[in-house]
């Protein structure tokens, strides 16, 4: 089960919300040990108001892939997954937008089967709402390929993934729904390793719906989506992806530097799987590609990408690493070159796992297109530096130490 923290909990949730106030007792493990450490937090203030429901409900009729139901207070708390989303949901916003001078950000969950999130803005508020399925298709999909242990050892120690799979008989979003409709019985280790990615998944997702808030990406938008596209195109379509890369950068080296708070803060128990910075760095890596794989299940593949607002889902993912690769010499001791190579590594060993899962995986042409595709983007986003930090508002910026190792570096003067 997801987020089962009487059970497994070794980093995940307990340590991703520790800024609020706790009160509940729960059991994680250190060392192989059980331990009780105070987990529960009250996300209900930021949940939204009721007399503010109408106004979202007004905006995600406008969204197909949110036009679903939102989880009420009273359905949220009769279940656990729900409630663990939450948690981080609020301490992701709580912990970066403390000082934002925009009013306060809620959230809500929706109910929709379909990975996607938003942020709309209103008078005097703004509101984030992320699908269940979001984060429970990461979960569920990390819960099978991590039960490679070649994934694993990836992650802990940089350890190569050998081209060792099954005859390749599907294509790959055909492999990606395999394994999501696998029952393959759970392992308590693969479980941990998907309910801190999933745990940090919920963090990236809220973070990127911040960064267009940061980014001040409302100029002629009332609200945007991680995953919807608009059709425009030229130089317009240029500026919007870039808008997106932005925010995705902004969401990476968030989540990034949460998992190291994780990793090296003394208030907690620490989490002995990851042995030093380069190994969160690596899982940075792997949890950036799991969430675009789970959002290109919704890509058609006639979607013509130069002329809409998003990049293609795994051209994003390419992107993303670029935005890790800039930080890379201050969050480890690699340089930029070796940065690069090690996306390439992670992003090979995650193919190979979802081949050995699924039975499918991506074709010399499919990475030929997408590494095309995140190319030709980056050189045109480059040309949107000037643009981009004539928004920036750096009233948002001043409590964000790690703003500074953005790419781009949209926090800087």
């Amino acid at each position: 089960m997801l987020f089962d923290l009487q059970l497994r909990q070794t980093v995940g949730l307990g340590y991703l919300v520790s800024t609020a106030k706790h009160s509940r007792a729960l059991i994680v493990n250190q060392n192989g040990e059980r331990i009780v450490y105070n987990v529960d937090f009250d996300w209900k203030p930021l949940y939204i108001p009721e007399a503010e429901l109408s106004k979202i409900e007004t905006e995600l009729d406008k969204k197909p892939a949110l036009r679903r139901p939102i989880y009420t207070v009273e359905e949220i708390g009769g279940d656990k997954f729900l409630c663990q989303v939450c948690n981080v949901v609020f301490d992701c916003i709580g912990s970066i937008t403390a000082k934002f001078p925009d009013g306060p950000t809620y959230f809500a969950l929706s109910s929709s089967e379909v990975p996607a999130a938003l942020i709309a803005k209103f008078g005097g508020f703004q509101c984030i709402v992320v699908s269940h399925s979001a984060v429970r298709l990461c979960h569920d999909f990390a819960k099978i390929v991590f039960q490679d242990d070649d994934l694993i050892q990836f992650v802990i120690s940089g350890r190569d993934v050998e081209d060792r799979f099954e005859p390749i008989t599907r294509t790959r979003k055909e492999a990606v729904s395999a394994i999501l409709s696998k029952g393959r019985e759970d392992t308590d280790r693969a479980c941990e390793w998907a309910d801190l990615l999933a745990s940090l998944a919920s963090y990236f997702i809220v973070a990127h719906e911040i960064g267009h808030l940061a980014c001040d990406h409302f100029s002629d938008r009332d609200s945007l989506s991680i995953v919807e596209n608009d059709n425009v195109a030229g130089d317009m379509a240029v500026a919007r992806r870039a808008d997106e890369w932005q925010a995705d950068s902004f969401a990476v080296i968030a989540t990034l530097y949460q998992h190291i708070r994780i990793m090296e803060g003394e208030s907690r128990p620490r989490d002995t799987r990851f042995p030093d910075r380069l190994s969160a760095y690596r899982f940075s890596l792997i949890l950036a590609y799991i969430i675009f794989t789970v959002m290109d299940l919704e890509n058609s593949g006639d979607i013509d990408y130069s002329k809409n607002s998003h990049p293609a889902p795994l051209a994003r993912a390419g992107l993303t690493a670029v935005s890790l690769m800039q930080s890379s010499l201050y969050t480890t001791t690699i340089d930029q070159p070796q940065a690069l190579e090690l996306a390439r590594l992670a992003f090979k060993a995650i193919e190979i796992c979802i081949g050995r899962a699924g039975g499918g995986m991506l074709t010399a042409e499919e990475i030929e297109r997408y590494g095309g595709e995140a190319e030709e983007s980056l050189m045109a986003f480059c040309k949107q530096l000037d643009h981009i930090s004539d928004k920036r508002d750096l009233l948002r910026w001043s409590h964000l130490s790690w703003t500074e190792y953005l790419f781009p570096k949209i926090a800087q003067d």
